[in-house]
């Protein structure tokens, strides 16, 4: 009696364990995204990627997808999710995400892009998530990531564009060039009114 009491134990345990292996929920919440493979659009896609109507994040997906004009350069708007790299050393590029909201939902990767103004990256340049930006540049579906092809720039950032005010090297009296300066200055044809002040050493 006591052996088939046992069998019928060991039975119901073997059931409630199968029966618990079936119940239990995968133990972590696993995503194999990386880049922007969810590309499922977090705003209604908006602009004509023109300057002054730039695609936002789920039109530029939608104009990938379409396949078409992708040789032409277009405008589109975003906020940076997250920056992957900023490259100051070598190539002076950077490469980041941008979606609608800010989240990674209908992400694009903006690939080795450059600065505000078509400029290389420095030390001092800085993206963080949260940044609004409109970038420019051609648009790719690369081997299934979404992005903005090498060489693009960043066109406006947080609402500014890179200043167009030229530098002023002011010449004045108390400021006044070295021969060396002059010369180079000269060579440069940054003398627009062919007068400047020169420090002269005197030759006794």
């Amino acid at each position: 009696m006591k052996k088939i009491i046992y069998s019928m134990m060991a039975l119901a345990m073997t059931a409630t364990a199968f029966t618990s292996c079936e119940d239990v929920p995968a133990p972590y919440n696993i995503t194999f995204e990386e880049g922007n493979n969810n590309t499922t659009p977090s705003a209604p896609a908006s602009g004509t990627g023109t300057e002054a109507d730039p695609f936002n994040v789920a039109a530029a997906l939608k104009h990938i997808d379409a396949g078409q004009n992708l040789d032409k350069e277009v405008y589109v708007s975003g906020t940076i999710v997250s920056v992957k790299e900023i490259d100051t050393n070598n190539y002076g590029n950077a490469t980041y995400f941008i979606s609608d909201d800010g989240t990674t939902k209908g992400q694009l990767t903006v690939y080795r892009g450059y600065a505000l103004g078509n400029k290389k990256f420095t030390p001092n340049d800085v993206l963080k998530a949260g940044d609004k930006v409109v970038v420019y540049g051609k648009l790719v579906n690369f081997n299934g990531t979404k992005e903005f092809t090498q060489g693009n720039y960043i066109y406006t950032l947080n609402g500014n564009k890179a200043s167009q005010t030229p530098v002023v090297d002011l010449n004045t009296e108390a400021t006044a060039w070295t021969v060396a300066e002059a010369v180079q200055k000269i060579q440069a044809g940054q003398t627009a009114n062919g007068e400047a002040y020169v420090k002269v050493s005197s030759l006794k």
